[in-house]
Protein backbone atom coordinates (compact mmCIF):
# COMPACT_ATOMS: atom_id res chain seq x y z
CA UNK A 1 0.00 0.00 0.00
CA UNK A 2 1.34 3.29 -1.03
CA UNK A 3 -0.39 6.64 0.68
CA UNK A 4 0.86 10.40 -1.25
CA UNK A 5 0.52 13.43 0.74
CA UNK A 6 0.20 16.04 -1.54
CA UNK A 7 -0.17 20.14 -0.73
CA UNK A 8 -1.02 22.72 -3.52
CA UNK A 9 2.53 22.55 -5.27
CA UNK A 10 3.19 18.92 -5.83
CA UNK A 11 3.84 15.53 -3.44
CA UNK A 12 4.93 16.62 -0.10
CA UNK A 13 5.64 13.14 1.51
CA UNK A 14 4.44 9.42 1.08
CA UNK A 15 4.10 6.35 3.79
CA UNK A 16 4.57 2.65 2.36
CA UNK A 17 3.33 0.19 4.21
CA UNK A 18 2.13 -4.03 4.00
CA UNK A 19 -0.13 -6.13 5.88
CA UNK A 20 1.75 -7.35 9.27
CA UNK A 21 -0.59 -9.81 10.14
CA UNK A 22 0.86 -13.24 8.52
CA UNK A 23 4.30 -11.89 8.64
CA UNK A 24 5.88 -13.47 12.01
CA UNK A 25 9.24 -11.64 11.53
CA UNK A 26 6.91 -8.15 12.03
CA UNK A 27 5.10 -10.14 15.04
CA UNK A 28 7.88 -11.27 17.04
CA UNK A 29 9.17 -7.39 16.46
CA UNK A 30 5.58 -6.17 17.29
CA UNK A 31 5.65 -8.22 20.74
CA UNK A 32 9.02 -7.15 21.62
CA UNK A 33 8.16 -3.08 21.09
CA UNK A 34 4.72 -3.51 23.14
CA UNK A 35 3.60 -0.57 20.98
CA UNK A 36 1.12 0.53 18.47
CA UNK A 37 3.19 2.96 16.76
CA UNK A 38 6.48 1.07 14.82
CA UNK A 39 8.37 2.38 12.36
CA UNK A 40 10.51 1.23 9.41
CA UNK A 41 13.65 3.25 7.81
CA UNK A 42 15.78 2.25 5.24
CA UNK A 43 19.36 1.66 7.26
CA UNK A 44 21.30 4.67 5.07
CA UNK A 45 18.35 6.84 6.47
CA UNK A 46 20.54 8.56 9.17
CA UNK A 47 19.06 11.78 9.12
CA UNK A 48 15.48 10.27 9.13
CA UNK A 49 17.01 8.47 12.43
CA UNK A 50 17.96 11.69 14.38
CA UNK A 51 15.04 13.20 13.52
CA UNK A 52 12.78 10.37 14.78
CA UNK A 53 15.06 9.70 17.92
CA UNK A 54 14.40 13.24 19.16
CA UNK A 55 10.37 12.38 19.12
CA UNK A 56 11.13 9.23 21.46
CA UNK A 57 11.63 6.59 19.16
CA UNK A 58 14.32 3.57 19.62
CA UNK A 59 15.25 0.56 17.71
CA UNK A 60 13.84 -2.32 18.22
CA UNK A 61 15.36 -4.60 15.69
CA UNK A 62 15.53 -4.86 11.64
CA UNK A 63 14.78 -7.03 8.90
CA UNK A 64 15.51 -7.41 5.54
CA UNK A 65 12.94 -6.92 2.62
CA UNK A 66 13.09 -7.06 -0.77
CA UNK A 67 16.67 -7.08 -2.59
CA UNK A 68 18.61 -7.67 0.22
CA UNK A 69 18.11 -3.90 2.15
CA UNK A 70 17.91 -3.57 5.61
CA UNK A 71 15.07 -1.62 7.18
CA UNK A 72 15.66 -0.69 10.96
CA UNK A 73 12.67 -0.98 12.82
CA UNK A 74 11.92 1.99 15.17
CA UNK A 75 9.20 2.29 18.29
CA UNK A 76 7.37 4.54 20.28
Amino acid sequence: MLVVARDDDGIVGFGLGRPLAADPQWQQLLVRAATSVVLGLFAVASAARAFYAELGFHAVGSIVISGDRRLDLLAR
